[in-house]
């Protein structure tokens, strides 16, 4: 039974519209009652509750397997290879971030809080890991593309464009700059298809998006070139999404789930 509290809730609900239903379930409410009950005696009830974790979203699964991502691992409640992870790479992520941080807010928008994000991952917020790495990509690339190393630049923009790029906000002064190195990557002939084309296509959908009627070609050309690309799909029905036209995005995204049947993103 993978979420036994909305059984029971659904359950009760349903008994007391129509005791008689009772005698058509194989499944009893103490039945349902001991599947929480021994949920919670494997104490990931209460290291969800000592980090501030939200479980109502989650079935009894998936909080096994955040548990056991960052739970089970543990001295003290905290994962002891998630601690590890963050240590190692913590100091150069500062380093960076002092570094680029006024690369990636304007002053209107909402900053970064570092200490706040570092805590949560160390408390096992998937949320804030996606996004730690993330920014943490992001401030590789740009590294990189300072070090005129485009091949770094490229393999880490990419990394950062395809987890939660919402995390990522750029400048204009950079904004420019990122756009040209990408532009110079592309293979334009369209007939050569590589990793370094895919990537730069995919890094510049994320760049063009503020324009969405004006770089729709674009992206309809990059999924073109690349259909067996999942995030080409989600791009143009992003794109179509912005422009109002909702019926297209929904036949892109129905086209997407027949070869990316698992897609969440899609979905």
């Amino acid at each position: 039974m993978a979420h036994p509290e909305k059984a029971l809730l659904w359950y009760d609900r349903l008994i007391e519209k129509n005791p008689m239903a009772v005698f058509q379930f194989d499944v009893t409410r103490e039945k349902i009652i001991k599947y929480i009950d021994d949920f919670n005696a494997t104490g990931i009830t209460q290291w969800e509750q000592e980090n501030g974790l939200e479980s109502h979203n989650l079935n009894q699964k998936e909080r096994y397997e955040r548990f056991y991502e960052f739970g089970e691992k543990v001295k003290n409640i905290i994962g002891k290879d998630v601690l590890e992870e963050i240590s190692s790479t913590e100091k150069k992520f500062e380093s960076l971030y002092q570094k680029y941080s006024n690369l990636t807010a304007t002053s209107d928008e909402i900053h970064i809080d570092l200490p706040k994000l570092i805590e949560y991952c160390k408390k096992g917020s998937i949320t804030a890991k996606l996004i730690f790495n993330t920014l943490s990509n992001y401030f590789e690339a740009i590294d990189y593309l300072y070090q005129k190393d485009i091949q770094f630049f490229l393999y880490h923009f990419t990394l950062a464009v395809k987890s939660e790029s919402y995390a990522i906000r750029i400048q204009y002064n950079e904004f420019q700059g990122i756009t040209q190195t990408l532009e110079s990557i592309l293979d334009y002939n369209g007939d050569i298809k590589s990793e370094t084309d895919q990537n730069a296509r995919i890094c510049l959908c994320f760049m063009k998006i503020e324009n969405p009627k004006q770089n729709l070609d674009f992206v309809k050309n990059c999924l073109k070139k690349y259909p067996d690309c999942e995030f080409f799909y989600e791009s143009v029905d992003c794109y179509l999404a912005f422009l109002g036209r909702h019926e297209e995005a929904i036949i892109i995204c129905d086209e997407g789930l027949k070869r990316f049947l698992n897609s969440i993103r899609l979905i």
